[in-house]
């Protein structure tokens, strides 16, 4: 009884020391909690481990930190991180927080993981779904483009999987999506190598996986933005197929709609000539796709 008694408070001593709660009481870390510019809460974890570097609080350069002993330099060129006598490295960027409520006790718990256009829509996704699981969105982000590109995404998995307070949670279900940030970020390459490791590592929650294409680039990338969509979606359905996860095909759900990429102008854009987001109309227009395929994939026994 003695020896589980020490075991247990070892292990209960090195959470806290791992965990770095936040000034504010609904964002904590595994790591080092810093200043996120375009998160919800305003705070993030730094992906470096504790004791890392947090850059310029109150400026957009917030959303960076640099490794334990090394300083932040900030110019117009970007961040970087500075140490006595070696060549300075580029910043890391900090992650934003996991979704913002705790999991329900009463519903299979459901994530929409993705960027602002997942922002976007998944408000109408919770309301037609408000009966059959309890939706949020990962990362907890309101303003910024989410979980950016597949790099990002890679290294922020683990963050985007827990709870803003930092705590570990089970997902029933987990919508996923990559590729607008990936652009011009990332080569196809690079981006089906990270895609594929993200696939892998979402598998291993046990969570039931949806792929969600994605959505037409902006009118003003024109045939090459198009073109790169395409390869885009070519290469993760690829990588759904050996990896046995159903895809939801968004791109196909705007598209038909709104016509061949690259067009103009379209009636549930946001903006004319259309860029990457889309008005009220449109993303309730999306979501009313990809609702039934959600609950299509939920068991009878989570009903």
């Amino acid at each position: 009884m003695t020896t589980l008694f020490i075991i247990f408070c070892l292990l209960a001593l090195i959470s806290v020391v791992l965990s770095d709660k936040c000034p504010i009481s609904s964002t904590s870390c595994v790591g080092t909690c810093c200043e996120v510019f375009y998160s919800a809460s305003g705070y993030g974890c730094c992906p470096l481990g504790t004791g890392a570097v947090c850059c310029a609080n109150g400026t957009e350069a917030a959303s960076y930190c640099c490794p334990a002993g090394t300083t932040c330099s900030t110019s117009n060129s970007g961040t970087t991180c500075i140490e006595a006598n070696k060549p300075s490295v580029p910043a890391t960027a900090n992650c934003k927080p996991g979704p913002e409520f705790p999991p329900s006790s009463s519903l299979p718990n459901c994530l929409i993981l993705g960027d602002s256009v997942s922002i976007g829509y998944t408000p109408f996704i919770k309301q037609g779904l408000n009966t059959t699981c309890f939706v949020q969105h990962t990362p907890w982000d309101v303003s910024d483009g989410g979980a950016l590109n597949t790099e990002y995404g890679l290294k922020c998995l683990d963050t985007f999987l827990r709870t803003a307070s930092g705590d570990s949670a089970k997902w029933d279900f987990i919508q996923f999506n990559f590729g607008l940030h990936d652009i011009d970020q990332n080569t196809i390459d690079e981006y089906a190598e990270q895609l594929s490791n993200i696939t892998k590592k979402l598998k291993a929650t046990k969570a039931k996986l949806l792929y969600a294409t994605t959505t037409p680039a902006p009118y003003s990338m024109g045939s090459s933005g198009a073109n790169i969509i395409n390869e885009l979606n070519t290469r993760a359905t690829k990588i759904m197929g050996s990896n046995g996860v159903p895809i939801v095909d968004l791109y196909g759900r705007v598209t038909s709609y709104c016509g061949t990429p690259p067009y103009k102008t379209c009636t549930i854009c946001r903006k004319d000539p259309c860029s990457y987001h889309y008005d009220s109309d449109g993303y309730k227009y999306i979501s009313e796709y990809n609702i039934p395929i959600i609950s299509s994939l939920l068991t009878d026994e989570y009903r």
